[in-house]
Parts: C-alpha cells; sequence; structure tokens
C-alpha cells in the first residue's frame, strides 16, 4: 500500500505545491473530501446492499438469516420492473415542427444511428442497474463513451475501420462528485479504476511501469497465510478526472503521485463536458446531492418486520403434541405407536374401573391453545407491518397483483390509478435519464462519427454538391435541346429528386455544428414503460370521439368564415398533442399545421376571397345562363318532336286507313270470285248433268238404232233369201 495523501484543505492551489506533484496532490485531497462527505452515505449503503443480498454465504445457515422476512428484496424486485422495462426508442424530428429539409435529414440519420446502436449496445442492462442503484442506495450513474476502432493500412496507416457509442454502468461505490448543491454547479466528477500493468502502459507508455499496484482484486486477507498476493490478482487504483472549468480530463493513481499519467483536453467535445447525464437520484431535496437510500424511510417497519416473523417461526416450533403420562400404565407407548383402527389391550383395566378412575386423569397433555391465538395475532401484525410499508414506499397492492374479489373493476382501476402515482413519477424520471443518454448518444454521434460510418450505419443515400452540380447541368441541358425544338422539355424524374434533397455536405454540416444541431433537431425517445394495451385502446377511442365532436362543432364555423382553419387546426393539435399518437400521426398534424399557416400567409386573403367569391357568382351566372339555353333548346326540341310525332301518328293512321280499305276491296274481290267459282261450279255442274243427259240420251239412241240396225240386218238376208 502507498502513503496515505494528506487530504488538508488547500486554501489555493499553490499551497499543495508546484509542479505535477502538486497537481497530483490536490486532486487526492479533492477526491479525499469528497468521499468524507459521502462517508456516512456510502456506509449505510453497504448495509443496505447487504440486506438486499440477505447477508453473504457465510451467514446463510444462520437462524437470524433463516428467520429474516426480506421486505427490501422483495419491494425492489416490484418497483424497478415497474419503472424501466421497454428499451426507449429514439424520436429524432425537426425541432417547432418546421419544413426544414436539412434538418430532417440529419434527424434521420441521428435515429437510424441511435435504433442501430441500441440494438448493438447492452443499454438495458446498463439502465437495469442505473434503476436498481437508484432504489438500493439512492443514485444511479451511467456514462457514455466514444470507441473507435482503428485498423493498420500500410499505405495510409492508421485508418478508422468502425465506431461506437457504447453505455457502462458506473458502480456507486466509485464515483466521486465536487462539492455542489445542484447538478448544473458540480465543478467535476471522478471516477475510481482498478487498472492492469497493461492498461497502465496504454495510457501512459513513461509512467505506466512506474505505478505500484495498491490494490489486491483476490481475497486472501481473510486467509491465515502471511505470502502476499500474485501480482497478476493486483491492480492499480486511477482515478479518471473530468474537471469541467478547465475541461481537461486528468488519470491519476494513487500508488505513484509524481505526476499525472495523463492529461487530455476535451476528449469527447460534449456541451455539457461531463461523460454523463444528471444521475438518477431516489430521494432529492434542494440544500444537497449527498443521496439518500429509500431503505432508511422504512428500515424500522423493516426490523420489526422480520423480529415478527422469527418470532413466528419460534411459536411455531413450539407446537408439538408433548404431555405427561402415568409409568404404571406400560400401554401408552403401544398406544403411541399403533396405527389406525389398532387396539391396545391393557392388563389391569378391570381393576382401574372398580377403583373408579379413568384414563383422563394418567395422562396430560401440554396446551398449544395459547401459542396459536399469539400466531393468529403475530401474523395479523405482520400483514400490518407489510401494510405500512407499502404506504411509505407507494407500492399498491395493484401494482402486485393482489386484489379483493369482493371489488369492483371500477375500485380496482380507481386503486390503480392512485396508487401508482409515485410511481410514476420513478418512470418519468427512468425516462428523462433514459432520453439524456440517447442525447449524450446522438451529439457524439454528431461530432465524432466519419461520414462513411453515418452513411453505412444509416443507410440514407444523398446526393453530393457534385451530383446537384451535374443534375442541375443536366437540366439545363434539357431546357435548352426542349428551346431548340419548341417542345416542352421532359424532365426525369431522378434528376428533380436530386434537386428537391439536401445534399450529404449540407447534412453533415448541420450536424458537426452544436449551436444548429440544438436550434433545429430535437433528440427525444418515447416512454420507457410498456403501455397496458387496453389502456392505449380506451385512449385511442376517445381521440376518435373528440375528433369527431370537434369537426362537428368547428366545422360550419370554419366553412361560414367564423373560425379561420389555421386556428381551428391549431386548436386540433394542441387537443391531439394530450394523447400518444405515434411519430407518424404527429408528422401529418405538423403538416397539416404547416399547410394551414402556408394559407394564412397568403398575401391579402380578403381580397383572393372576394375574387374567388365573384369568379364563383360568374361561374354560377354562366351556368344558369347555360342551363336556361340548354331548357329551351330541350323544349324546342321536344315541341318539335311532338310535331313529328303527330304527324307520323297521323300518317300511320291513314296508312292504316288504306291498309283496311285496301283489304275490304280485296275481300269484295274474294267475294266476287267466290261467287263466280260457285257459278262457275254450278255452270259447269249444269252442263255436266246436261252433257251426262244428252250422252245417256244418245247412247240410248244409238242402242235403239243400234237394235234397229241389227234388226234390220237380220231381216235383210231373210228377205234376200
Amino acid at each position: 500500500m502507498t502513503e496515505a495523501v494528506d487530504t488538508a484543505e488547500f486554501e489555493t492551489e499553490k499551497d499543495a505545491g508546484s509542479g505535477d506533484a502538486g497537481l497530483v496532490k490536490l486532486w487526492l485531497a479533492a477526491i479525499d473530501l469528497a468521499s468524507k462527505e459521502e462517508e456516512e452515505w456510502r456506509k449505510e449503503a453497504e448495509g443496505v446492499v447487504k440486506t438486499y443480498r440477505n447477508g453473504d454465504a457465510r451467514h446463510f445457515g444462520s437462524v437470524e438469516r433463516q428467520h429474516n422476512f426480506n421486505i427490501l428484496y422483495s419491494n425492489i424486485e416490484t418497483i424497478c420492473p415497474a419503472v424501466y422495462n421497454s428499451t426507449p426508442i429514439p424520436d429524432v424530428r425537426t425541432r417547432f415542427a418546421k419544413v426544414d429539409p436539412v434538418a430532417k435529414e440529419a434527424g434521420d440519420f441521428l435515429e437510424r444511428c441511435l435504433s442501430y446502436d441500441l440494438d448493438v449496445d447492452d443499454f438495458d442492462t446498463t439502465m437495469d442497474l442505473a434503476v436498481k442503484d437508484n432504489e438500493i442506495v439512492g443514485r444511479g450513474v451511467t456514462r457514455v463513451r466514444y470507441v473507435p476502432y482503428i485498423t493498420q493500412d500500410q499505405e495510409n496507416g492508421e485508418q478508422i475501420a468502425w465506431e461506437d457509442v457504447p453505455t457502462e454502468h458506473v458502480p456507486w461505490a466509485n464515483f466521486r462528485r465536487g462539492p455542489a448543491r445542484v447538478w448544473k454547479d458540480v465543478p467535476w466528477i471522478a471516477f475510481e479504476l482498478f487498472l492492469t500493468r497493461e492498461q497502465l502502459l496504454e495510457i501512459s507508455k513513461e509512467l505506466g511501469g512506474k505505478v505500484n499496484l495498491d490494490f489486491a482484486v483476490s481475497k486472501q486477507e481473510n486467509d491465515k497465510t502471511d505470502s502476499p498476493p500474485a501480482e497478476i490478482f493486483k491492480r492499480a487504483r486511477v482515478w479518471e478526472i473530468w474537471d469541467k472549468e478547465k475541461k481537461q480530463v486528468i488519470f491519476i493513481a494513487t500508488g505513484y503521485c509524481d505526476a499525472p499519467l495523463q492529461v487530455i483536453d476535451d476528449p469527447l467535445g460534449l456541451t455539457d463536458f461531463f461523460p454523463i447525464p444528471r444521475p438518477l437520484m431516489a430521494v432529492e431535496t434542494s440544500d444537497t446531492l449527498d443521496p439518500i437510500p429509500p431503505f432508511r424511510m422504512y428500515k424500522d417497519q423493516a426490523e420489526e418486520l422480520s423480529r415478527v416473523t422469527r418470532r413466528i417461526t419460534s411459536l411455531i416450533q413450539m407446537l408439538k403434541v408433548r404431555g405427561v403420562r402415568d409409568a404404571q400404565i406400560p400401554e401408552f407407548e403401544d398406544i403411541a405407536n399403533a396405527e389406525d383402527g389398532d387396539f391396545v389391550a391393557m392388563q389391569d383395566a378391570t381393576a382401574l374401573y372398580a377403583q373408579g378412575a379413568s384414563f383422563d386423569k394418567a395422562l396430560w397433555m401440554m396446551p398449544i391453545d395459547v401459542i396459536q391465538t399469539v400466531i393468529q395475532g403475530l401474523y395479523i401484525q405482520r400483514e400490518q407491518i407489510k401494510q405500512v410499508i407499502y404506504e411509505i414506499t407507494g407500492i399498491a397492492d395493484i401494482l402486485r397483483g393482489a386484489s379483493d374479489p369482493n371489488e369492483t373493476l371500477g375500485a380496482q382501476q380507481i386503486k390503480a390509478q392512485f396508487g401508482s402515482q409515485r410511481v410514476q413519477k420513478k418512470q418519468k424520471e427512468a425516462a428523462r435519464y433514459a432520453r439524456d443518454l440517447l442525447r449524450l448518444k446522438a451529439e457524439l454521434i454528431a461530432n465524432k462519427f466519419q461520414p462513411q460510418t453515418l452513411l453505412m450505419m444509416s443507410g440514407i443515400q444523398l446526393p453530393s454538391e457534385q451530383d446537384k452540380q451535374a443534375a442541375q447541368m443536366q437540366i439545363q441541358q434539357i431546357q435548352a435541346q426542349a428551346e431548340q425544338t419548341g417542345q416542352e422539355p421532359q424532365i426525369p424524374e431522378e434528376l428533380s429528386e436530386v434537386l428537391g434533397k439536401p445534399t450529404f455536405e449540407e447534412v453533415l454540416q448541420l450536424l458537426r455544428s452544436d449551436i444548429q444541431r440544438k436550434y433545429r433537431v430535437d433528440v427525444e425517445s418515447d416512454s420507457t414503460i410498456r403501455a397496458d394495451l387496453a389502456r392505449s385502446q380506451e385512449n385511442m377511442s376517445m381521440f376518435l370521439q373528440g375528433t369527431a365532436q370537434f369537426l362537428q362543432a368547428a366545422g360550419p364555423a370554419v366553412q361560414a368564415g367564423m373560425l379561420p382553419g389555421a386556428v381551428a387546426v391549431e386548436i386540433f393539435s394542441s387537443f391531439a398533442r394530450n394523447f400518444k399518437l405515434g411519430k407518424s400521426a404527429e408528422d401529418a398534424l405538423s403538416t397539416l399545421t404547416e399547410q394551414a399557416r402556408e394559407k394564412e400567409d397568403q398575401p391579402d386573403p380578403a381580397q383572393q376571397a372576394q375574387e374567388q367569391a365573384m369568379q364563383m357568382e360568374q361561374q354560377k351566372m354562366q351556368f344558369e345562363l347555360q342551363s336556361k339555353q340548354m331548357d329551351m333548346q330541350m323544349k324546342q326540341q321536344e315541341h318539335e318532336f311532338k310535331i313529328a310525332e303527330m304527324q307520323l301518328s297521323m300518317q300511320i293512321k291513314q296508312e292504316e286507313m288504306e291498309l283496311k280499305r285496301q283489304e275490304m276491296e280485296m275481300k269484295r274481290e274474294e267475294m266476287g270470285i267466290e261467287a263466280q267459282l260457285t257459278q262457275m261450279r254450278a255452270d259447269a255442274e249444269v252442263r255436266s248433268a246436261t252433257l251426262k243427259a244428252q250422252s245417256q240420251e244418245h247412247s240410248t239412241r244409238l242402242g235403239m238404232e243400234s237394235a234397229e240396225h241389227k234388226a234390220r240386218m237380220a231381216k235383210q238376208p231373210k228377205e234376200d233369201a
């Protein structure tokens, strides 16, 4: 171990001595004074941590440890997940929601880089440790580092291959601060490091080998052997001091007091210089920055709870079936060992009955009903003590998942709402702490990262100045050719997009400027608590109902000109900000507000409205005149159509009459023809009958003549003879 450093207060820096040795002496004295300022808190914090861990392995088997009620562990494991349980999502946008393409692209760069960094960084672990330190010892600290990965190149030498901004948890016992009542007035902070010889040489090749390794990481001090620990188990205690006034980082080893190991001028270039945000403080007062463990507020009740638990355990051990029996009756031992349904035979039972005695007088049981009553009272007392602790810590029964089955849903919701008010304050502080860490990361990314790293990490492609100039020249050539041919120029869409986007040089210039970046870009994060789905749905339903009611109420007023549109949009935007709608919805509202403002900013709106009204009136008159002309034309056409229809109808009727007349004539002709045919048929029949008669007469005459001829012929031969 090294010699103790004189920690007397120095009125001036000259009192500590000149040169590097005086600087080391001054800072070691300042750190020692800072340690003494919080010495009582550190002792208390060690006890609280021991209580949370329920002692150590050496006391695990003791009676006191076995009968302890560790309410601290239960409370911490309940509060911490309620305070932080979800990784925040970066939300980087333009400040004041103005149209600023350069700031928008810069915000997109930072948002994508932060999103990737949270994926690869162990952010949740550092946040969990900070929140747990805050709830156990009263303060949580996390630092942000800038880590460049250097590669060796024979042609170009050392080059940065990749860059990272990881977060690192700072143990509560290894942090010191300068004297101040509020955090913004803290002049310096210090981190206690325990470095190996190789790490010392990385800090200073000249002085790293001269530092005495004055800290043993092994527990050999508890061993009975007097042999010193090997160097592999030894470290050097080094203080990394961040001096805000001089903007310097100083590395001082307690094992080497001749000079500081290294002095660096403002290595990160942060606005507030410190690589940590304002620490988490469980209990804050305006007069000091000394932490207070929350366990102090209910330590007496926790100890009383442990005492009651130990008494309950002791009394339960007394609940045993014990008593006294008559030694003259040997069967009692057999009865004690008998099984269910067994009957033990007794030798002298008849003589005992003859004497009028009973077994009750031969056996006495130790009473346990009094002990049971005391145990029941202790259980009730323990529950009352727990309720007192819950009231002190702000943990409602509904947060622990315990509820009365006889309670209504409304009663449980009221208990959850009011029981979580103090927890909501812790959640808000944790969200603030996570946002400040993201802002530190964003500032380091903007100031330190190489352009190639930004492009690879974000995946955003923006045109360069040369690309934009080339696109402008191509557009001018296209316009010139169009003028020569007398045609309208056809500009490709990709060239228009190049001209519409800001250049990467403009975005990089904004990122590198701390003042411009803070004025134009805002880095936020969403809540670090996973929202309840039912509550989110209820809020969304309320928002939609409110939107419908607002539109129904304000719509007629806007149409009538009583309420300007920009004012109505502003009112709706302020109404919508009370709901967590997400970035896309908020961007849409911002765009709507900006468009409404642009409309309101147009020159002479009254004249434009009058002109628009006159134009509308003229259009209305022209429309009415055209309508009347069209009506007259339609009526004239309708009249002409009716006349044509009447003429056509008359012509059709005449043609029908002519057809009927022709039909009648044809019928007459048909009737005449039929009469003629009938007459002809009758005449033919008459002639036929006449012919038939004449034929018959002729036939008869011929027959008669033939008969006469035959008769004459027959007579003639006779006469000749």
